[in-house]
């Protein structure tokens, strides 16, 4: 945590000692203002069978569990405390031979978190009552795992934990203050129930301890894997003009028959598997995009897509997902095949919440008096729309371009919200998707009014990185600006951003590398 930059110290005191833990608190909120959460694991064991175990035996192990949290919890009251967690055991429910001391304390603990929640509606309580734990804990050692082998018990890894455990404080619903992790779920004769049939989510992504309406994730239909402790997902689409309204407006070149799956849409496919593995964080944009190939979407031809997502980094800042994105292959008579091949592939960037531009972006303001060209209106614009391009509707973005000078272009547009799922009335993309399309289209028209004779399109092949501070809000009007990088025979490389009314960026890029396709 210090090699992250994050300031840590350790202290130690007797959790049943409340005037030891109101001084080690104390000390804390006077340092830095607030606690915000408490986690509560400390415990200890003293096994035996119940004739034989001594009163203060049985005492320490309740006291531990019991008073630790009361005590906690009555010296962080009023210190800005928003959640507080016990680490409970599975034994609180189903018992445990030897143990009786051991579960009477998780279950006095649990029961206590729960009176809490009730009285403190503005606190997360959350008591999680854990199954054995491989890579941490009590039940973290040779004997214990052989025994727990043996008596068929399943385990969970502490990363996956980890995954879980900000899962159910970040995003469950706070109402569920007991909750048990489990493989399998155990016999217990007070509480009867099935696990042959799972609950229905009615329409919801199962993500792991949470479950994902699909207007917050459109572009995401199933997950086939949830890994937690290898922290990696598998996920499913497929891509089809009944659903998906915004294909049929996507074409960007007039010799392509078919409409073709957007860059735009991509993107968010992939910044939405990042969130659906880390839902807890916030992202922040993408990184090494490279987009390999068009997608075409034949009308009457659904086409399914894989998407794979997984962590690249143990950073504690920011999470960095590797993502790629996978095609079923249509066959040169039109025919599906079983084959996927890979179309696009990028990296994620998530954080909790510090937000910023990062390193490596540039302040590169177009000054009107730097333009050479005149400014083209929206008439003319429509006009390059249809004389140039196949795009339609929702995807004619640019408003009007205010020129052109050496390697620099700037416009305006209005952001529009609209309806681009039939079966999602009230879909909510992770970041604002139209305007990343006006950015690659003012490239695309700095040409236009550069060189007028060019009659060769431009498509994105690659995004160095794309950083995004907030939404676009609805009607709001940006300025888009761009500078030229680097050029080749076959590419141009660009510099480009939105800001808003205020001179703030809304979203920015580098080096978004835009290549020549000829018709």
């Amino acid at each position: 945590m210090h090699a992250s930059g994050i300031e840590a110290t350790y202290h130690t005191c007797d959790v049943t000692d409340p005037q030891a833990v109101r001084a080690i608190l104390g000390g804390v909120a006077s340092r830095y203002g607030r606690i915000d959460g408490i986690i509560h694991g400390a415990g200890v064991l003293r096994d035996g069978w119940l004739g034989q175990m001594s009163p203060e035996d049985f005492s320490l192990v309740a006291d531990v569990k019991f008073l630790g949290a009361w005590n906690l919890f009555s010296a962080a009251e009023g210190a800005g405390l928003r959640f507080f967690v016990g680490l409970s055991s599975v034994a609180a429910i189903q018992g445990n031979p030897g143990q009786a001391n051991y579960a009477a304390a998780n279950r006095m603990m649990s029961a206590l978190l729960r009176r809490l929640a009730r009285k403190n509606a503005a606190i997360r309580f959350k008591a999680l009552m854990l199954p054995p734990v491989e890579g941490a804990g009590m039940a973290d050692n040779p004997e214990v795992r052989d025994l727990m082998k043996r008596k068929g018990v399943a385990y969970i890894h502490a990363q996956e934990l980890a995954g879980l455990f900000c899962r159910e404080l970040f995003m469950a619903p706070a109402d569920d203050d007991w909750v048990m992790f489990m493989r399998t779920l155990p016999s217990v004769r007070t509480a009867p129930f099935s696990d042959i049939n799972p609950p229905s989510l009615n329409g919801k992504l199962h993500g792991g301890a949470v479950a994902f309406g699909p207007e917050d994730f459109p572009m995401i239909q199933g997950i086939s894997c949830l890994d937690l402790r290898r922290e990696r997902l598998e996920a499913s689409r497929t891509f089809a003009m009944r659903n998906d309204l915004w294909i049929a407006d996507h074409r960007p070149l007039k010799s392509v028959v078919d409409p073709l799956v957007s860059a735009v849409m991509v993107l968010e496919t992939f910044m939405e598997a990042a969130r659906a593995l880390y839902p807890h964080l916030q992202v922040r944009g993408v990184r090494q995009v490279q987009f390999r190939d068009m997608i075409p979407c034949p009308p009457e031809i659904p086409r399914s897509s894989r998407t794979s997502c997984r962590r690249a980094g143990a950073g504690l800042r920011e999470v960095v997902c590797e993502v790629s994105l996978s095609m079923q292959d249509i066959s040169p008579t039109g025919r599906v095949t079983d084959h996927f091949t890979q179309h696009c592939t990028g990296q994620v960037l998530l954080d909790g919440g510090g937000g910023g531009l990062g390193e490596g972006f540039q302040d590169f303001p177009v000054r009107l008096d730097e333009l050479r060209t005149g400014s083209v209106d929206h008439k003319k614009v429509l006009k390059w729309y249809k004389n140039r391009t196949g795009l339609n509707g929702r995807y004619r973005v640019l408003e009007v371009v205010d020129g052109a000078g050496p390697g620099m272009v700037r416009g305006r547009t209005t952001y529009r919200e609209t309806r681009d799922f039939a079966h999602l009335p009230g879909s909510r993309y992770q970041y604002s998707p139209y305007l990343f399309e006006a950015l690659m289209q003012l490239v695309g028209f700095y040409m236009v009014t550069a060189d007028p004779s060019e009659r060769r399109p431009v498509l994105p092949i690659e995004i160095g990185e794309m950083r995004f501070l907030r939404k676009c809000r609805a009607g709001e009007r940006i300025t888009l600006e761009a500078r030229l990088r680097a050029r080749d025979e076959a590419s141009l490389a660009w510099d480009a951003r939105g800001i808003d009314d205020q001179g703030r960026a809304i979203m920015q890029i580098h080096a978004m590398r835009m290549q020549w396709v000829s018709e």
